[in-house]
């Protein structure tokens, strides 16, 4: 991919560890490497960036939010994945700060934020239709995407039962590498790229698959049950590859 190649200069050092700001980042790399990545993919879903906030997230939380306090920092994904078919996001991309910036806290509250807007756009998907196949909404599961201090966390939420959200780290890889390990690093960056290509082609089928099965009865929106929740998993966090 010519835009991993161009970030590493003939010396193999990597312009990723050079101090720099976090547009910076996103307009000279993630960018570039994301719409490439989804490329095949740009009849089925498009990826939009800068501060739009989500569909979902205005009809269930910000009706009566002023323009100054839904455009301040940190209440809006950074992108959005959206299915061209139905208008509907169902990946979002957080980037945490410069890339070589050390913020846990920053870190730790863009990945709540992931799973909130998350859970939001899968009750958006729920509600489009009046009565889906509940086996095949099951089946949903939307993903998260992190960049922080150069390494991509990907997070997967679902829906495990009525009102239960799960939302766990699924795959976390490195964006850079030293001098000198160029050669096997890049094998391995774009093997983990193909898989987060690959979850997201395939929450994007599932997703379209139930929307198809519409029956016309009732609507199957759970969103007022009392179990309402979003559990993290005690899992320990994949070990980057």
């Amino acid at each position: 991919m010519k835009q991993i190649r161009d970030v590493y200069s003939s010396d193999d050092h990597c312009s990723l560890y050079h101090k720099q700001g976090e547009t910076h980042f996103i307009a000279t790399f993630l960018a570039s490497v994301l719409k490439e990545l989804f490329k095949s993919h740009s009849s089925q879903f498009s990826l939009q960036w800068g501060d739009q906030a989500l569909q979902a997230d205005k009809e269930d939380k910000q009706k009566n939010q002023k323009d100054d306090e839904r455009r301040n920092p940190g209440k809006i994904p950074d992108a959005i994945l959206s299915l061209n078919k139905y208008d509907l996001p169902f990946t979002l991309v957080e980037v945490s700060g410069p890339p070589n910036q050390l913020n846990h806290q920053h870190f730790v509250g863009d990945k709540i934020k992931l799973a909130k807007h998350l859970r939001s756009s899968l009750k958006k998907i729920r509600k489009t239709i009046k009565s889906g196949d509940e086996g095949l909404y099951e089946h949903i599961k939307l993903f998260g995407i992190q960049v922080y201090l150069n390494i991509m966390h990907v997070y997967r939420l679902c829906q495990a039962s009525r009102g239960i959200y799960i939302f766990e780290n699924v795959l976390s890889f490195d964006l850079a590498c030293p001098v000198g390990l160029i050669s096997s690093f890049t094998s391995r960056l774009l093997k983990n790229l193909w898989k987060v290509k690959s979850l997201v082609a395939d929450s994007a089928l599932s997703i379209d698959n139930y929307l198809n099965s519409d029956s016309g009865h009732e609507s199957s929106d759970d969103s007022v049950d009392s179990r309402d929740t979003v559990n993290a998993t005690p899992k320990k966090q994949k070990t980057r590859k």
